[in-house]
């Protein structure tokens, strides 16, 4: 039975992984099309850097390609799935620990004329030097979390480890950004009030 786009919007994840395991593509696409959007964000807030979240986005849709033959459904798949962003993500991770680098970035002042947007930009890149800062396993667990709105249980799920781990883990990440997020001290700001 051949489905058309506008007829694979109205199936359910569960019948699309069945039609994926037939090699169906069009399924498959469908199906990385509803969780893309996630997928990238977790990627994104775990490697903290456009570039590897999207080589994370690529493994992780290759990985769930390949793996949809040995998915029980034991699980929901959005659960399963998240597992192996995660997993992507921190073996990006991991991958870029081993790379040298970049040194700060110099933009021009024009960059900045918009005092609204230099704040914007400003925050952004705070909290993602914060969640850089902040062990991976914490990250992981906080990104699922804040990013996602998963639930502890979900969390754990997807992490594979038991519930007082999950709040362990979110607590210590909460922790971090918050001493990492909260007022410099003085002398790092060079003296100013």
């Amino acid at each position: 039975m051949d489905l058309t786009h506008s007829t694979l919007e109205r199936v359910s994840d569960t019948e699309l992984v069945s039609r994926c395991r037939t090699g169906d593509r069009e399924a498959f696409a469908e199906l990385a099309g509803r969780h893309r959007a996630k997928v990238y964000a977790v990627c994104l807030r775990v490697t903290g850097n456009p570039e590897d979240a999207a080589d994370a986005v690529q493994e992780t849709l290759t990985r769930t390609w390949r793996g949809l033959v040995g998915f029980r459904g034991t699980a929901r798949f959005s659960t399963w799935l998240y597992r192996i962003t995660v997993n992507a993500a921190l073996a990006e991770v991991a991958r870029r620990a081993a790379r040298p680098r970049p040194a700060g970035l110099d933009l021009p002042d024009e960059v900045y004329d918009v005092p609204a947007v230099a704040e914007r930009v400003v925050t952004t890149l705070s909290v993602q030097d914060a969640l850089d800062r902040v062990p991976p396993e914490f990250r992981a667990a906080i990104v699922l979390r804040e990013c996602l709105q998963c639930s502890y249980a979900e969390v754990g799920e997807i992490l594979g480890i038991p519930l007082n781990t999950v709040k362990s883990r979110i607590s210590r990440a909460r922790q971090a950004l918050l001493v990492l997020l909260g007022p410099e001290p003085e002398e790092r700001r060079g003296g100013r009030p």
